[in-house]
């Protein structure tokens, strides 16, 4: 589980809405459901915030169509799969990640955004209490979708006071290659 910090480095996102960003093999195991209902709950405004979804799998066509049901077309952007090479960029252009698993044995992903000085939002679901801390983001409990939607929330209105250097610092202490090795 080592991330390369050559290559997953600090990053500016582009976009003048609040990105959130969720990398992962779309699946049940992953929580794109909860995200999803989560979403519904909060309600944000479309002109304001985007999530995007990178990422493939046997889930996709049913979640995009949970999507649009939902009415979240115009807030949820699906970005289909995404190479190794891509990855990185999408990391930095975004201001939050957000994956609600419902298991994770590490969870490499969440370690990836780190690398990239992004605050996250993951689940208390096995990997992620090694990664998540109070410098880098918050915890949820699997399927409390009314948690995670407020988590989301508070995050959206205060990413800015998550520091990427911080943040960033706290992963090569942990995760860079020379820590891991």
């Amino acid at each position: 589980n080592v991330v390369d910090e050559r290559v997953f480095a600090l990053g500016q996102p582009n976009s003048s809405k609040t990105v959130f960003f969720t990398l992962c093999g779309i699946s049940e195991q992953k929580g794109i459901d909860h995200l999803l209902d989560a979403i519904a709950l909060w309600n944000p405004p479309a002109d304001q915030f985007e999530f995007r979804i990178g990422g493939d799998g046997p889930q996709r066509t049913a979640y995009q169509a949970k999507a649009q049901a939902l009415g979240l077309a115009d807030r949820v952007r699906w970005l289909g799969p995404v190479s190794r090479a891509r990855a990185p960029a999408l990391f930095q252009d975004c201001h939050i990640f957000v994956m609600p698993s419902r298991h994770e044995t590490f969870g490499v992903v969440y370690a990836e955004a780190i690398a990239c000085g992004k605050p996250i939002i993951a689940t208390r679901c096995g990997g992620p209490e090694s990664i998540v801390n109070a410098i880098n983001g918050r915890l949820v409990d699997v399927g409390d979708v009314p948690a995670l939607a407020q988590v989301m929330q508070d995050m959206a209105a205060n990413w800015h006071s998550y520091s990427p250097q911080a943040i960033r610092q706290n992963f090569e202490a942990r995760f860079s290659r020379y820590a891991v090795v």
